[in-house]
């Protein structure tokens, strides 16, 4: 059976062989797209968090942030 320690370096073993390192010249410069600059300006108001937390459903799964619903729920006043 292959320990951890082994699993880690084969895997960065074959990382590093398949790495390569680019040249800063050889990326072309990123352009913004014009559409940012249409972007309404984003409001956040205590009105409306207490009504998005209020229309949390308590019977879903946490997200990514793994809290759940319930807690937001609790400490929303």
């Amino acid at each position: 059976m292959v320990k951890d320690k082994e699993k880690a370096s084969l895997f960065a073993e074959y990382f590093s062989s398949v790495f390569t390192h680019e040249k800063e010249e050889t990326f072309e410069e990123l352009k913004l797209s014009h559409h940012i600059d249409n972007m309404p300006p984003i409001e956040i108001t205590e009105e409306n968090v207490l009504k998005k937390l209020n229309a949390i459903k308590t019977d879903k799964s946490p997200g990514p942030d793994q809290l759940h619903s319930r807690v937001l729920l609790e400490v929303r006043n």
